[in-house]
């Protein structure tokens, strides 16, 4: 297991490029909002909201423009990214910079109090984390017994992987990115574990051949083992005692 040094200077070192290469990245990140007006029409998006993994920020410029939404918590391992690259989306999207805190910190452990959120939103970081387990558990615990966490773009295991004798993420692994893949009985396994009722919601707003594909009903029975289109919707289990 790489030492929480060696993470953040990789995501220093990511943000460093990411900075040279801006507007390709703001091309990136314009294909993925789509994604949260789809969310935003099925859910309830109020009160204190925290982005895990933030990166880009993308996800919480978006949330804090919402009237409902009081304040949103933008955490990264890496001050960089959040200083160099999220500060400028947030100003391309237009977010409420008012309503948004950057928090540097560990997700592994963080130092907000028990129950504290509404919503925990995550845009493709879950997987990175170097300890699931620890991870849900955390989250578990800022969250309050009646708020729930979205993440999305989130991969899961589906039948190509094995074909491709298990090379995801080799390239990121080799330039010190954490990856890791996951089947759907698993998420389910770790997010039960940590006290979650986890749910796999279809999110078909890509434009790719796959996506249009998925649309058709006949091959919709194979999200999920050919390719993989959803979101991750939890809730805490209410405790019995």
């Amino acid at each position: 297991m790489k030492s929480l040094e060696k993470e953040k200077q990789s995501s220093n070192e990511k943000a460093n490029i990411l900075v040279n290469n801006f507007d390709d990245l703001l091309k990136s990140v314009k294909k993925q909002v789509p994604i949260f007006y789809f969310l935003q029409e099925k859910y309830d998006f109020k009160g204190e909201i925290l982005e895990l993994g933030a990166g880009s920020c993308w996800f919480s410029a978006l949330v804090s423009k919402l009237p409902e939404v009081e304040k949103v918590y933008a955490l990264d391992l890496s001050e960089d990214l959040l200083d160099k690259i999220g500060k400028k989306v947030i100003k391309q999207l237009e977010g409420n910079c008012k309503k948004i805190k950057f928090v540097v910190s560990d997700f592994h452990k963080m130092s907000f109090n028990n129950n504290k959120f509404d919503i925990i939103i995550c845009d493709a970081s879950l997987h990175h984390t170097q300890n699931l387990p620890v991870l849900l558990k955390e989250t578990s615990r800022v969250l309050k017994n009646d708020g729930f966490l979205l993440a999305i773009r989130e991969p899961i295991k589906t039948v190509p992987y094995f074909l491709k004798l298990k090379k995801f993420g080799k390239t990121e692994i080799k330039k010190g990115s954490t990856e890791n893949i996951y089947s759907k009985s698993e998420w389910k396994k770790h997010f039960s574990e940590a006290g979650f009722e986890l749910g796999f919601s279809e999110e078909f707003n890509k434009n790719d051949t796959t996506t249009r594909l998925a649309k058709i009903p006949l091959f919709k029975v194979f999200n999920g083992i050919l390719f993989s289109r959803y979101y991750l919707f939890a809730k805490k289990v209410k405790s019995k005692l």
